[in-house]
């Protein structure tokens, strides 16, 4: 697992491979901190997968992106933790999902996957799925435009605060949280596993 108590971010060991998560990324929202790329072609926009290891630092009266893509008001998308109530979004052309789950442990680290394959987004922390939505056609993450982890693609807003680690973003395959995690035999903790699968062009 990522331990909890780690100096300076995510570090963690566990599954059957003895995988080791050895760093963190830290986004300080007061430094407007993240990461960006512009993807030149557009991958498959019905079906993708988002994962990566999450604690945040603490709750504010606004929300806060994980993962977003698309820099148009009709043709972006992105994946943030409404820390007013702790609940987990997903937004598109101001559409939101909501989780009724909420999520206010800090000591914690989570693990976030969130697929789409076309007809559902579906939500899963540490293992289990929470929460499905129901989504059609393209969506703005995997479109041929700008994508960040830490904001909004749309804007400078929405920035997250917290500590990210082990981030993958699979193009045209929607997988199972198992394609990154198992969990403990002995402990039945979530463990991180190394990914030996196939990004795809935009992954």
């Amino acid at each position: 697992p990522v331990f909890n108590n780690a100096l300076a971010g995510a570090a963690g060991s566990g599954g059957a491979d003895d995988y080791t998560i050895e760093r963190s990324l830290r986004f300080d929202s007061s430094s407007s901190a993240y990461l960006s790329k512009t993807f030149s072609t557009s991958g498959d926009r019905q079906s993708w997968t988002w994962s990566g290891w999450v604690k945040p630092s603490k709750f504010s009266s606004g929300r806060q992106v994980l993962f977003s893509g698309g820099t148009t008001a009709n043709d972006s998308d992105w994946l943030e933790f409404g820390y007013d109530n702790g609940n987990f979004y997903s937004v598109s052309n101001s559409i939101g999902i909501t989780s009724p789950n909420v999520f206010r442990d800090y000591s914690a680290w989570k693990h976030i996957v969130v697929t789409y394959n076309g007809s559902n987004l579906i939500f899963y922390s540490n293992g289990t799925q929470f929460h499905s939505g129901t989504r059609t056609g393209n969506l703005g993450i995997n479109s041929a435009a700008l994508h960040t982890i830490g904001k909004s693609s749309l804007a400078t807003s929405r920035e997250f605060d917290g500590y990210i680690a082990d981030i993958h973003f699979i193009d045209g395959q929607a997988l199972a949280p198992t394609d990154f995690g198992e969990f403990s035999a002995d402990t039945g903790v979530w463990n991180p596993i190394r990914f030996s699968g196939n990004y795809g062009t935009n992954g």
